[in-house]
Order: C-alpha cells, then structure tokens, then sequence
C-alpha cells in the first residue's frame, strides 16, 4: 500500500496499517463482507471516525489488496471501477451543460455501444448523468457545487471486467473531462 493511502486510511479511523495488518488478520480466510464488518465494529470502538462504515469498507479492501485476494481497483464482484474528477469555475447546471455538450456526438465511448442512457437525475446537492454500455458496465457522472463558486465532476465506470480495461477507461476518461 502506498504511503498516500496509509495516510489516508489512518487519517480516517485513527488505527494505523500495521495495527490493521494485526487486527484483521483472524479475519484473513473470511469473506469480505465479514472482514468489512470486523473493521467496522474495530473503528466503532475506536471512536475516532465520522463515518466508520465507509472506512470499513476500505480498510476490508486494502486488506484484501495486501493478502493478495484483490487487485487495486477490483470491487468485491471481482468486476473493476475507476474514476475521474475535476472541478472548475462553473455552477453544477453549467457544468452539466458543458458535459451535454462534451458528450453530444460520442455515441461509442472507446468503440462501445451505448445501451442505457444517457439520464439526468437531480437531488437537492447532485446532479447525476449516467449511461449503460454493451459490455454491462456503467457510467455515472457526479456533480457537486464546491465553494467559492465552483462545482465538481466526478466519472465513475464500474463493472469492468480486467485491471488492465479499467486503466484504458481511465485515460479515456481523464481525456475526455480535460475538454471541459
């Protein structure tokens, strides 16, 4: 694990790597449903984390990563995820606007037929565009206003079958939003 994300995962249950390798190993031949719940009744008696769920599951993942039952970016059903983000100076109805736009004429993204979609849903803090593939995976676009008058825009693509695709989807992606 990376120095970044050791960081990060101690920064958010207040339980450093080392004591993880050490408290989740009972839990090693475990599925990760059990192991995420073990980390989550670990944090919860910490005390130190605002969301302990959301650290349970990454501390369960990382583990998983570490004894070698997952590959960086593999979700539990053994699919892959990546994303991308950016925020600009606009608000999050521009920013939708311009991503319309960005995505008008792309009817197959990297030679992929698009199944489902696109759709725009809105909550009170979101703005979601999302879109099927022919290969079954999916597409979310997340938008947030951010301070000072900005807004981000997240690229979500899950249920992708190889590390290797999730790497080519990533730099499609990163590609696409640095036109925004």
């Amino acid at each position: 694990m990376s120095d970044d994300r050791r960081d990060t995962l101690e920064g958010g249950t207040g339980i450093a790597w080392e004591e993880w390798l050490t408290l989740l190993e009972p839990y090693r031949e475990e599925n990760h449903t059990r192991i995420a719940e073990a980390a989550h009744q670990i944090i919860l008696k910490q005390g130190k984390s605002s969301n302990p769920a959301w650290w349970a599951q990454g501390a369960a993942a990382w583990f998983e990563q570490y004894i070698g039952r997952r590959l960086p970016g593999q979700q539990c059903d053994g699919y892959f995820a990546m994303n991308a983000s950016k925020t600009l100076a606009l608000s999050p109805e521009e920013l939708l606007a311009r991503w319309q736009a960005l995505m008008a004429g792309v009817t197959h993204p990297r030679d992929m037929a698009i199944i489902r979609g696109p759709q725009v849903s809105r909550t009170e803090k979101w703005i979601y565009w999302r879109m099927g593939l022919e290969d079954r995976s999916n597409v979310s676009v997340n938008i947030q206003a951010k301070p000072g008058g900005k807004a981000s825009l997240a690229v979500n693509h899950d249920r992708i079958g190889t590390q290797e695709e999730a790497a080519l989807w990533r730099s499609y992606w990163k590609g696409l939003i640095a036109g925004l």
